[in-house]
Parts: structure tokens; sequence; C-alpha cells
């Protein structure tokens, strides 16, 4: 490591920041000693400082709390001005200062002749010495190989390589020549200290200082590196508080315009709750925004203490004193590790989630306007925020998805006044489409739990958002169903994507056919497009004088309960002219039709098989209930020949209908309400009876 490395501040900061003791202000050293004892925070203060905040008691350990930061540091019983070391680099640093100041003509005195001002410095005894002093220096055979520099060109110097204090064993007075590197010391050692109390035989690892040093400056770059990067993720994260702080300013304005918006519109009744909203959204956003400033103030605190500590590190790579170095090292690269590994939130505490919420209080004012005209507020950190899908997830299968919404302290988020209303949960399927989540189960302190049936495989993504802003989102996988057969071969006909309603999907090379749209679709040939009829046809029309047979897996969940007679799906047969002239083709002239509703009589969700107003099946699919799930397949036979429409499930035949086969008619396929129901209908087969 480059003993010439520069300095990185002027000299008169070195004295303010590194030369003055930090509670009484006094100089940390002498000409001949340093008084400047090191903090863990790498902050110093002066001996008699030190022992002046020590309380004179045997009782339990004490604790000291430095001035400059506030970090309070144990202290231990016994000696404090052991437990703290003495940092030696401050010689070196007062000696530099010195000489810098007497660039205004009050050059240091010679250290051997009293009162005599020094011309030049010998980097070796680390003097200052006159010129009578350094002629003799030159002469004798002990120092007439030192290094000696002149003062006019040391004042212009900004590194410390002349100024390198001697230091010696406290043991046996001689100076530092060796490091030892075992972990119980990690200290410079002179030479009889390796025949005494770090002995080779006993694990103690010698190593040259200059090879020590050169390796721990290394290591000390390199916590410099870590620490600074630490130190720009703060700065990034107090960058957010701040915009936060400013966003939660605004917001304030802009729900306080609509607050007066809003009550001027309502002027008369409402004078008494303006004062009651604002003075209720004032201590919200005192709230967030004390919280936002009390986050503020520990981040700007701990880049204070990395600055302060990085700025110490630097100072002491600059040292080249090597023995005076390895003695702090371990004490600074501590700081620095704890730096960096002292955890701290990497996201604002709060947030501008605060809104005004007025529904429907135009409508229901006389009634509800205590309830329903007010400023709701929601404290949640996302990264304590958690989305959990449970067990394994299949395709036409419900999978159970809980949300659970904290604060930066780790407490549930409190919903209150309607404010679930204000929260949405989403589900994106492969195919990017969204499907809003109706809530199912919520206690106040648990999750809420959330229904969702895939009919797809692959990747999912559930999407928590609170406000219109995104709080959180969680990736979960979802399996084939094992149990269902898939028959992809031999279609004679598909679901024609062409003439489908903007409302419902086809996909999947017209094998799939869903009661809901894609989002943002592409769509194209829109003249094509079905109008009225809530779905699409086969691709070919069924001929007269043919057997057509094909099956349909029909799947659907129930998300929310169905109005009475609401419709879930039709599956029929009907003219092309005829198809599009409403929402369904039932009840309509050479139109027949199995259609899937809610039925008063039953409360359930039935399976009707009607003609000409006359029921020929009826039955009961599922309860009309939430996250009830329907699964089932339809086998069809229509003989052109006999005019035969057959409708079976599994082994079973369900009902025959006469049909009319003078013209050609196309399967249709329909499906309705996805805010209550998804469905889903995949074609399984399609082929010609020979």
């Amino acid at each position: 490591m480059d003993n010439n490395r520069p300095l990185s501040l002027p000299f008169h900061e070195i004295e303010k920041l590194l030369l003055k003791c930090s509670v009484c202000r006094c100089d940390l050293v002498d000409e001949k000693s340093s008084f400047a004892h090191l903090l863990p925070c790498l902050h110093t203060v002066c001996r008699s400082c030190l022992l002046d905040n020590v309380p004179d008691t045997e009782e339990n350990p004490k604790t000291l709390q430095c001035v400059e930061c506030q970090e309070v540091h144990p202290l231990s019983k016994g000696d404090p001005t052991k437990a703290f070391p003495v940092d030696n680099t401050r010689l070196d640093l007062w000696e530099f200062v010195q000489l810098k100041k007497s660039v205004n003509g009050m050059d240091p005195e010679c250290s051997v002749c009293d009162g005599v001002k020094a011309s030049t410095r010998c980097v070796d005894c680390a003097e200052f010495l006159c010129i009578d002093c350094t002629s003799a220096h030159e002469r004798t055979s002990k120092t007439k190989h030192h290094e000696i520099k002149d003062l006019s060109q040391l004042k212009t110097t900004d590194n410390l390589q002349a100024f390198r204090s001697p230091l010696t064993c406290p043991l046996h007075g001689e100076p530092f020549a060796v490091y030892c590197s075992k972990w119980t010391c990690e200290k410079p050692v002179c030479p009889m200290c390796t025949f005494t109390t770090c002995k080779a035989s006993e694990g103690h690892h010698i190593l040259s200082l200059k090879e020590a040093t050169a390796q721990l400056k290394f290591d000390l770059e390199e916590q410099i590196r870590n620490t600074r990067n630490i130190q720009q993720e703060v700065q990034k994260v107090e960058a957010l508080v701040e915009w936060e702080v400013e966003n939660i300013d605004q917001h304030e304005k802009d729900l306080e315009n609509d607050i007066d918006t809003t009550v001027d519109e309502m002027i008369e009744l409402l004078e008494e709750k303006r004062v009651e909203l604002k003075n209720d959204l004032k201590k919200k956003i005192e709230t967030k925004r004390g919280a936002l400033k009390k986050q503020r103030e520990v981040l700007h605190k701990r880049e204070v203490s990395i600055v302060d500590a990085v700025q110490f590190a630097e100072q002491a790579l600059c040292c080249s004193n090597d023995a005076a170095f390895s003695q702090v090292d371990k004490h600074v690269a501590k700081r620095l590790e704890h730096l960096q590994h002292d955890q701290f939130d990497r996201k604002p505490h709060e947030n501008a989630l605060v809104c005004f919420d007025k529904s429907r209080a135009m409508a229901a004012l006389q009634k509800n306007l205590k309830e329903n005209l007010k400023v709701s507020a929601v404290s949640v950190f996302s990264p304590y925020t958690t989305v959990e899908s449970w067990g394994e997830h299949t395709e036409n299968h419900v999978t159970k998805i809980s949300v659970l919404l904290r604060d930066y302290m780790r407490r549930p988020a409190d919903l209150e006044g309607g404010l679930s209303e204000k929260m949405k949960i989403k589900v994106a399927d492969p195919l990017g489409r969204q499907t809003v989540l109706q809530m199912t189960d919520h206690s106040p302190t648990g999750p809420m739990v959330f229904s969702y049936v895939p009919f797809l495989t692959g990747n999912h993504v559930t999407y928590v958002e609170v406000m219109g802003k995104d709080i959180s989102h969680k990736n979960f996988d979802v399996i084939a169903d094992e149990s269902v057969q898939r028959n992809r071969e031999g279609l004679n006909f598909t679901f024609d994507n062409q003439t489908a309603h903007s409302d419902v999907t086809v996909r999947d090379e017209g094998r799939i056919f869903e009661n809901f749209s894609t989002i943002s679709p592409k769509r194209t040939n829109q003249e094509k497009r079905y109008i009225h009829f809530k779905g699409t046809r086969g691709s070919l029309p069924f001929t007269k004088g043919g057997v057509f047979t094909y099956e349909i897996d029909v799947q659907f969940w129930v998300k929310k309960v169905l109005g009475s007679r609401e419709l879930l799906f039709e599956i029929g047969l009907a003219l092309e002219s005829a198809i599009d002239n409403r929402l369904h083709v039932e009840g309509q002239p050479n139109c027949w039709s199995m259609i899937g509703s809610q039925h008063p009589e039953c409360d359930g969700l039935c399976l009707i098989i009607a003609h000409e107003g006359q029921s020929i099946f009826h039955e009961k699919m599922v309860n009309n209930q939430t996250d009830c799930v329907f699964s089932k397949s339809f086998r069809f036979r229509v003989d052109m020949k006999k005019g035969i429409w057959e409708i079976c499930d599994n082994n079973r035949k369900l009902c025959s209908l006469d049909i009319r086969t003078e013209n050609p008619l196309y399967p249709v396929i329909s499906g309705y309400n996805p805010a209550s129901v998804l469905m889903k209908a995949e074609l399984k087969s399609s082929e010609n009876e020979i």
C-alpha cells in the first residue's frame, strides 16, 4: 500500500475534526504524546473527558455516549483508558498541521535546540532540525544515512510520508518492528516480544510490520468501498423518504382541495363536518410525517456516522507510521464492519396512502354523512406485507390466497372505515388477463383470505393494490389437472375467434372458450364479431345428411353469489341468421340450447334444457355460494339425417331433442356474468361419423 496517499482534508479541517476533543475541544496531542482515545464510533475524546464521564463506582458495567453521534458504547469495569485505545496516528497529523501553519512565517522550532527555528526534518528520527543540527546529523555515522527533508519542500506536501513518529514497545522499550497476527493479539510488537509474549510455539504468527500493514490497508480499502456502497443505499432510501415527505405534503394539499370542493357543494350541512375532516386528515398526516421525519433523522444520523467513519478510515490509510496504524486498524475495521452489517429499513416507513373517502356521501347526505364522508389512512410497509397461496395449485381447483398488510413496525395494518374497499387483489394469468378477487374471510388482526380458480397452467401473479398504489406481488405456478383427459387430435371444428363477442375469449387455436376477455385485446375483423350474442359459434356448420359428435368440458368458479335467474353459460345449435339477434339463442325459432342459470326455487345453479316453453331436463349443478367449483364433460351427437340432438354427460344420457335440418346448424356457446362467475369450456373432440 502506497504511503504517499494524499490527505483528503485541508489541514485546518484536520485540526478541527481530528486534533480536538469531541467534548471539551481541547488539543488531543502535544509535542510528545497523544491523549486521543478512540471510541468504537471512531469519534475521539481526550483522556480527561473520558475519565470525567465514567462514574467512580464499582457497580455493574456502565455506558459512554458519544457527544458527536449520540451512539452509546458499553463500558466494563476497570480502567476506561484501556477500554478505548489511544490513537497514535494523531501525533503525525499534529506535526503535519504544525508545519502547515508555519506557512504564515511561524516555522517550527528545532527538536534539539531550544528557541531555534528548524530548517529541515529527519524522516527517520521524526525530528525538526535547525541548520547546525542538520549538519551534525549528516556527519554522525549513525544518522548520516537518514532521509532529510527541507521544510520548504514539506510545506507543499499533501501526504504523511515524512511524518512517522517512532513508537516503542511498552514492555521492552524497543521500537515496534514486527506484527503478531494471532487473533488474540493483532498488534505490532518488538523483537523481544517474539521471545516472551508472542512465541511462535504458542501459536503466534509473526509478520514483518511493513507486510502486515500493507495487507491491513488493503483490507481497509475494501471495507471503505463496501461501506460507501452502504452509504449509497442509505442516500437512496433517504431520497425516497424525502420524496415521500414532499409527496405526502402535496397529497395533503390535493386532498384538502378535494375536501373543500366536496364540502362546498354541501356547505349548509357540512360546515361542522369540514373542520372535523381536516383535523382528522392533519392528525393522520402528522402521524405519517412524524414517522417519515423520524426515519429521515435516523437515516441522516446513520449517514453522518458512515461519513465520519469513512473519513477517519481514509485518514488512517494516509498514516505512514506502520506501528501507529496497525494499533488502530482493528478498531477502524470493526467500526466499518458494524456500519456495513447494521440493519436498517431500505424503504420509507410511511407513504402517501391517505385518501378522502366521499363515496356515496352525496347521494345519502342526510342519512349517512357521518359514516361515508371521512379521511381514511393506512400505513403499509411493503417489505413486511405478506402474500401467500396455500398448497398445490392445480388448474380448475380453488386456490386460497392470504394477504396480510403490515406497517413498518410489523403491526397489522388498520383497515379502518371501509378502507378494505380501497384495496384491490388481482391475479394475472399467463396470458396477462387479470381477475379481481373477492374477500372470503378476514379477522381484525389476521390475514385477509381470497379465492381464485385458475383455468390455465403456468406462472400466475398475485398483485396487492391499495388506493391505486402497488404494494406487493407474489408469483405462484399452476400445474395441470392430471385427471382431465386432453385429446388434441381430430377436431372437425373449433370455436370461431373471428365472430366471438369482444367480452369473451377464444384461445388455444379455437379449443378454449372463456366468458371473460383478454385485457387490451388486439381485435381484428371487428365487423364480423357478434354484438348481442355473448359468445361464438363453431368454425363449421353441421349440414344435412351428416352425423356429428363433439365433447366439451365445462368448468366454472363462483366468485360471488348470482342474482335470481342470472345466466352462467349456454351451449346449443342455431341457424346462423338467428345467432346474434339477442343475448342468447334460447327461445328463438330453429334454435336449441342447454343453459346454466341461477334457479330461485332450487336456490342453486342449475342445468336446464327446455324448448318452446317446455322443460325437458332440470338438474342442480352446485349451490349458489362463493367458491363453489363445477367441472363436467358433456358429449353431444347431432344426427342431421334423423333430426336428433342427443346430450349426454359421462355415461348418462340427459335427453334427446328433435331438431329441424333443412338448413345448416352451427354449434354455439356463450358465457355471462364474469364479475360473479368465471367459466371455461374446452372442446375435447369433434368428428363426423361415417
